[in-house]
Order: C-alpha cells, then sequence, then structure tokens
C-alpha cells in the first residue's frame, strides 16, 4: 500500500562530536578493560553508552591507537576534525513537502520527483527521523481534501445538518471515533462524520451499487503498469467523474431500497431499472423517488410483529 510522509514530530537524536580529551578517556578505559590485548564482549556498547556514541566511534578510536603503537608513533586519536569538514548536508525545506497535493507524496520517488531532490536524501530524512512515513493514507486525504471540499462546496443555510461520509469495512480505513478526524470534522461549525457501509448488502451500499463500478471503468482506460500509475489513474478518474453519475446512482439506491421494502427485508428481487438516461434527456429525473404509504405501513407492521 502507498504510503506517505509527513514532518516528524519525534525529536531526533544530534550525531555528537568528542572532544580529544574524551577519545584520551576513552582509550584509557578501553586499556583497562582489555585483558591480554582483547576487549570483554560488550565493551565496545557499554563504552559508548557511557558517553552517548555510537560504538563504531569507540571501535574506529581504539583501531586508530592501534595503529599508531604498529607503526611505533605516539598514540594519538584525535579526529583531526577542523572548521566544517565532510559531505556538505542538502538543504530541505519541510514545509515544501507538507503543502505537496495527496497524489504527490504517496512514496519517496514521487515526492523527489516534486521537490527535485535526490531520494537518498529523503531516505537519510526518514533515518534521521526528520520525515516520517505515514502507512495510512486516508487520514491526510479526508483531512487535506475531503473535508476542505465539502466545507466549501456545502450549502450554507439557517443551519447545518450533520454530513455523513460513508465508507466501507475494510482494516486500513480510519475508525469512525478517530480523535483527529473528529476535531478536523467539526471545524467551522460544521457536523461531518463518517459511518460504515451496511455489510453484506451490496444493494444498500451506494459505493459497490455503481459508485465504484463507474470510478473503475474510467480507471481501466488509463492501463496503470505500477502502484504510482494507479494511485493516480484513480485520483483521475474520481475527478473526471461526471456528477450526473452519482446522481443516477443515488437514485438507483432508492429504488433497491422500495423493492426490498416490499419483501419484508429479503433478497427476492432485482435491482430494478427505471430509464433514467431518457428521464434525463426529457428534463424528468426527480431527485428523490416517492414511496407509497401503505407500504411503509406494511413494513411497520412487519417489524411490529418481529419479522413473523
Amino acid at each position: 500500500m502507498p504510503y506517505l510522509l509527513e514532518p516528524s514530530s519525534i525529536p531526533r537524536r544530534e550525531k555528537r562530536n568528542l572532544t580529544d580529551q574524551e577519545r584520551l578517556q576513552i582509550l584509557e578505559i578501553l586499556l583497562s578493560k582489555s585483558a591480554s590485548g582483547k576487549l570483554k564482549r560488550g565493551c565496545l556498547k557499554e563504552v559508548a553508552a557511557m558517553f552517548s556514541v555510537d560504538p563504531r566511534t569507540i571501535s574506529a578510536i581504539l583501531q586508530r591507537a592501534n595503529s599508531c603503537i604498529a607503526k611505533g608513533l605516539t598514540v594519538d586519536v584525535s579526529p583531526n576534525l577542523r572548521g566544517r569538514v565532510g559531505r556538505k548536508r542538502v538543504q530541505l525545506d519541510i514545509n515544501t513537502i507538507s503543502a505537496l497535493k495527496f497524489t504527490e507524496r504517496t512514496n519517496i520517488r514521487s515526492i523527489a520527483e516534486a521537490i527535485h531532490v535526490p531520494k537518498t536524501t529523503l531516505h537519510r530524512r526518514v533515518k534521521d527521523g526528520v520525515l516520517r512515513p505515514h502507512t495510512n493514507a486516508l487520514k491526510p486525504l479526508l483531512s487535506e481534501e475531503v473535508l476542505p471540499a465539502i466545507r466549501a462546496k456545502w450549502p450554507r443555510g439557517n443551519g447545518i445538518e450533520t454530513i455523513l461520509i460513508q465508507q466501507d469495512n475494510a482494516r486500513p480505513h480510519i475508525h469512525e471515533f478517530d480523535a483527529e478526524f473528529l476535531e478536523e470534522a467539526s471545524k467551522d461549525g460544521f457536523d461531518i462524520r463518517l459511518v460504515f457501509q451496511p455489510p453484506n448488502s451490496p444493494d444498500l451500499n451506494v459505493l459497490d451499487l455503481g459508485f465504484f463500478r463507474a470510478i473503475q471503468t474510467l480507471q481501466y482506460q488509463q492501463a496503470p503498469k505500477n502502484v504510482d500509475e494507479l494511485v493516480s489513474a484513480v485520483m483521475r478518474a474520481f475527478e473526471e467523474l461526471p456528477s450526473e453519475r452519482l446522481e443516477n446512482v443515488f437514485l438507483t439506491l432508492q429504488a433497491c431500497m422500495i423493492e426490498i421494502m416490499k419483501v419484508n427485508g429479503g433478497i427476492g428481487y432485482k435491482v430494478p431499472h427505471i430509464g433514467k438516461g431518457g428521464l434525463m434527456r426529457d428534463g424528468n429525473l426527480p431527485t428523490q423517488l416517492q414511496c407509497d404509504h401503505n407500504l411503509v405501513e406494511s413494513v411497520l407492521a412487519h417489524l411490529h410483529t418481529g419479522g413473523n
């Protein structure tokens, strides 16, 4: 599954440079812990923990001392580092990554291409803790694209009713009471909530009933060859999907509900076809279907008797 990168809030440990005096102290400790020229097992890690450095730094100090002794020179374990030394670090503005679109930061390759930096630079920032992978791509998508779009396009009247975002029951989806989502969804006085689709009831799930099929048809036209292209194709298909197609799916959902009521919640029915194309061409396509009052009373009576 693609993952996002975002600035990390976890403090990272800076690389520590030892002073010459500390290096001499380390060498003295190593010599005191050696027996017949050999160190005890775990000694390097123990000394490294004492000075808050990597064990490889301790090993390098010991190797340098042994090299001096082998050459008959005065032991010198100073690093010989003066001024600004080493490879210059590539500067990276973390805010540029936060400002990228959802589709531009699904993985390290897409981010590198978007901000024109080497992939190795991003890998190092992840290793250092400056960036962290976000394995759940849904939270950024909801908070950065879906919720702002709803707030911008939803008609504002005297009051705002509850707005429901339906998701299926797949494990990657976030919980309906996720604290981060609830905080974002309540901004500007909105009441936006997450709901899960009815399980094992595809005809009552507007996504499976027609929405996913419509997107899939457009996505197949792109013929993606890898995960990055697949994500881009799905996002492009979603943006290109006509709003009229979605309205038709919701009409089909209402028609299915009526048919299910006719069989008292059973499965002995067929998905109805009401000729939406012809009605749309004639300008007679309704926004909602009417349900017979007697049918409603019959269903209520059936529920009150416990479905018997």
